[in-house]
């Protein structure tokens, strides 16, 4: 059984036919500096939301606790630190991502906005585990697949073809995605 840190993770499931929690189509609440951003969540130890950055957009230097980016489009970004280091991210639809703390800027230097979906870590994250019926990835691992995995966060993606089904699993402190159209 995979050991349980003390200060928890937060499971996140990418795939092809995963339960809805972030609708794939909604009204943006916010413009922001030519982009667009909306919070679907926050705590006092998390916070989900959507970016999408028109390209050649320019976001003035900000900072960022650790964080999971699953990226909804194709694109390249341009990120420079605080001690001046630039650094180019291509990024495809469906990448997942994890960015440690940081404090930099962004460009949008590719020819496509970049959509992504980001799930920051605010605080250290109290987890009670529920009774654990178990792993995803153990219990079908046909289906599930490990994309990113540390001390905070367990990316999984799940791909489910037409008339098939998953194993029994638990999903504990869950976030899904939804990359593609599915009928649950």
């Amino acid at each position: 059984m995979r050991r349980r840190s003390n200060i928890g993770r937060v499971i996140f499931v990418v795939g092809i036919a995963s339960l809805l929690l972030i609708p794939m189509l909604f009204r943006m609440a916010a413009a922001q500096k030519g982009g667009e951003e909306h919070v679907f969540y926050q705590s006092n130890a998390i916070r989900v939301r959507r970016t999408i950055y028109p390209p050649g957009l320019h976001l003035p230097m900000h900072s960022h606790q650790g964080r999971v980016v699953v990226f909804l489009s194709d694109g390249v970004v341009r990120t420079t630190t605080e001690e001046g280091k630039p650094s180019d991210l291509p990024f495809h639809r469906g990448m997942v991502y994890w960015s440690d703390p940081v404090s930099h800027t962004l460009d949008n230097v590719g020819g496509t906005s970049l959509d992504a979906l980001e799930i920051e870590f605010l605080a250290p994250y109290s987890f009670s585990a529920p009774a654990f019926s178990g792993d995803a990835l153990k219990a079908d691992p046909s289906h599930f697949k490990v994309e990113l995995e540390n001390n905070r966060a367990r990316a999984l993606r799940f791909t489910l073809p037409p008339h098939q089904s998953s194993s029994m699993h638990d999903d504990p402190d869950s976030i899904y995605v939804r990359l593609t159209p599915a009928y649950l």
